[in-house]
């Protein structure tokens, strides 16, 4: 039995560029699902930092002299607020399926400024910040 030797060498080649190709695809959707893991908990991660900001805070800041006198646990709230819009749009829409998660944000981010204006309850922002702290989403 003669071996084409040559043969046998491109056939190994080419078996070892496929395997090669394979795992190349597999890295890039692990990467891929290592990045939406990173996006998620940093979104999570700004929800926690707010809701604890908001818990140094007034239920209610009724009238110019609280607010006056919470001025700057007001403005360090709304840069809280503004790194959970912004970890939001990292995430590129992968919490919109979850009604939960979204249905709080929403009102977290329309609710804000009530509440800054002494218009809403703190409880009732918190409770929203808990449904995103409680909710499942990050390693799904």
């Amino acid at each position: 039995m003669n071996m084409n030797w040559s043969l046998f060498w491109a056939a190994v080649s080419a078996i070892f560029t496929l395997l090669t190709a394979i795992i190349a695809v597999w890295a890039m959707f692990r990467w891929r699902k290592q990045d939406e893991l990173k996006v998620k908990l940093s979104f999570k991660q700004s929800i926690a930092n707010y809701s604890f900001q908001l818990t140094q805070m007034p239920n209610m800041l009724i009238g110019p002299a609280l607010r006056a006198e919470n001025a700057e646990k007001a403005m360090q709230l709304n840069k809280l607020l503004s790194s959970c819009n912004n970890s939001w749009y990292l995430c590129e829409g992968l919490l919109e399926k979850n009604q939960t998660v979204n249905t709080a944000w929403k009102f977290i981010f329309n609710k804000n400024k009530e509440y800054l204006n002494g218009y809403l309850n703190s409880d009732d922002l918190g409770a929203m910040c808990l449904a995103i702290l409680h909710e499942k989403f990050v390693f799904d």
